[in-house]
């Protein structure tokens, strides 16, 4: 068992200070309850539904990659009020976690095999969210799409933009849609984009720069930054007990 303060400082000592300063409202930490942690729930987005899957789970805190969006009207009181009335805490990280070495974009390309990773894809001048890598050996499209199927275990979808095989892939998971970033991993020699959002704009112009477009969701291509934060946070705090929690996929 784990208290909030041990907590906090295992978190935010993942990521570099400076991001999380410049940014605060990237990232945080409500603490609800007794104060103790012994379950943390993780999953990509704080909903109703997840809060409902972290009260079902009985967990002390919900780990995700957003927060609830305020965007989405009447989403955060509702979800607040819950974790309230059931005494669940909750931490988001979201730029920071985009950034990390060990993070959304940097661990879906990780296990997808590709290696020589660099950064990609800056954001307000400081968090690289993207990772552009090389397969070993090349690879079909069809191939490349299997691949992305069995590591987020979801359907994906895929354009065929020219006749090469796939060698090198820039991954920015998420919302990977603007044209810009799909731009930066033509000018830098990619095969392949792969990303979890896209719009009319990324497949036209992913066509007509010859650019193989891949996506999957935006749920499913974060998830596996969020599980490598957790468990992190379970190396360093042994006794915590992990759980995932359930979301539905939204194309």
């Amino acid at each position: 068992m784990a208290t909030h303060t041990q907590l906090a400082h295992y978190l935010t000592s993942f990521f570099e200070f400076d991001k999380l300063n410049r940014f605060p409202k990237e990232w945080g930490l409500t603490v609800r309850g007794d104060g103790s942690i012994s379950k943390i729930g993780y999953c990509t987005n704080l909903t109703p539904q997840t809060v409902e899957e972290a009260i079902c789970h009985e967990v002390d805190l919900v780990l995700t990659h957003h927060d609830a969006w305020s965007f989405i009207y009447g989403m955060p009181e509702a979800c607040v009020s819950r974790l309230e009335e059931c005494g669940i805490s909750s931490s988001f990280f979201h730029l920071a976690l985009d950034d990390a070495d060990f993070g959304t974009s940097a661990t879906l390309a990780g296990k997808l095999g590709l290696c020589n990773i660099e950064k990609s894809t800056l954001y307000e001048g400081l968090f690289s969210c993207g990772r552009i890598g090389e397969w070993e050996c090349e690879r079909s499209l069809d191939d490349v799409k299997a691949l992305l199927e069995k590591t987020l275990g979801e359907p994906v979808r895929a354009w065929r933009n020219h006749d090469r095989s796939i060698k090198k892939a820039c991954v920015v998971t998420g919302a990977g849609m603007d044209t810009p970033f799909v731009k930066e991993a033509v000018d830098r020699g990619c095969d392949a984009y792969i990303t979890g959002e896209k719009h009319l704009y990324t497949v036209e112009y992913a066509k007509f720069a010859g650019i193989d477009l891949l996506v999957g969701s935006h749920t499913a291509t974060e998830l596996p930054g969020v599980e490598s934060l957790a468990r992190r946070v379970a190396e360093k705090l042994p006794d915590i007990q992990l759980v995932r929690l359930h979301e539905e996929r939204i194309e």
